[in-house]
């Protein structure tokens, strides 16, 4: 329930500003899957979520200054 509110919000941001939005919230049942999840088996997914951001800043960034 609360990553569904949280993700609609962090998309109508997108929508309304026109600025893209990321979402890197963990959503996990336990605190294998957490570790799992922030550097573990499946690697960090939010680092991944960050690499994501900044490679749309620049880009964005790109298309500005032409």
């Amino acid at each position: 329930m609360v990553c569904n509110q949280a993700a609609s919000g962090i998309a109508a941001v997108g929508r309304e500003t026109g600025i893209p939005t990321m979402f890197g919230v963990l959503t996990t049942e336990n605190m294998e899957q957490a570790i799992n999840r922030s550097g573990g088996k499946v690697g960090n997914l939010g680092s991944d979520c960050a690499l994501g951001a900044i490679d749309c800043a620049r880009l964005l960034q790109s298309i500005k200054t032409g």
